[in-house]
């Protein structure tokens, strides 16, 4: 009897170190590899967190422009200039980066289609230059999807002439205007993120 007590607490002694040993096997097989994917994670999310603040200031810093053209005097136009060209390099540099570290082909498009309405927003706001406004403003509701009535108070003076106010049609298209550009460009973050 004592000789098979004895068994019974070897063999229930060598599954509780076999299971230790296959545990610690294991972790030393797997553990690095689960490392390495864990960090290549983390990595890919920090990359991807820097190119949507990237596009976010992009975005931003060029649509404020826009709206400050709208309301500025002829002489402000080189500012408006400057903003558009810091654009254009700023948006050839975000659809490498997506290019780059985004694996979704589709993602790369829509960011070439938003950077491309974001052109005609600038010819809309350019009112000297070759391209007439009404004609770049039906690109860019064409890019919104929006009823070209819901913007074409952009077409008309910013200031009401006879009292000096804004004009709240062209305010309101305005504002109608930044706010889907921006909805858009959050669209685009999200297809970048992996939520869209």
């Amino acid at each position: 009897m004592t000789w098979v007590l004895e068994r019974h607490v070897f063999w229930d002694w060598f599954r509780k170190l076999s299971l230790i040993v296959a545990t610690a096997l294991a972790g030393f097989v797997l553990g690095p590899y689960l490392t390495t994917k864990w960090q290549d994670h983390k990595e890919a999310l920090d990359t991807r967190s820097a190119l949507v603040e990237r596009i976010s200031n992009a975005v931003g810093e060029f649509a404020g422009a826009a709206q400050a053209q709208a309301y500025a005097n002829p002489a402000a136009r080189p500012k408006f200039d400057a903003s558009f060209v810091r654009w254009q390099v700023e948006s050839e540099a975000i659809n490498t980066q997506i290019a780059a570290y985004v694996a979704d082909a589709s993602a790369g498009k829509e960011w070439t289609n938003f950077a491309y309405a974001m052109t005609w927003v600038y010819y809309l706001f350019n009112r000297n230059g070759a391209v007439k406004p009404t004609f770049a403003l039906h690109r860019v509701a064409d890019y919104l999807n929006r009823p070209f009535n819901t913007l074409d108070g952009l077409l008309e003076s910013p200031v009401v002439r006879s009292t000096g106010t804004v004009n709240p049609t062209y305010n309101g298209a305005l504002l109608s205007l930044v706010l889907h550009l921006r909805l858009r460009e959050r669209m685009i973050v999200a297809h970048i993120l992996g939520k869209g």
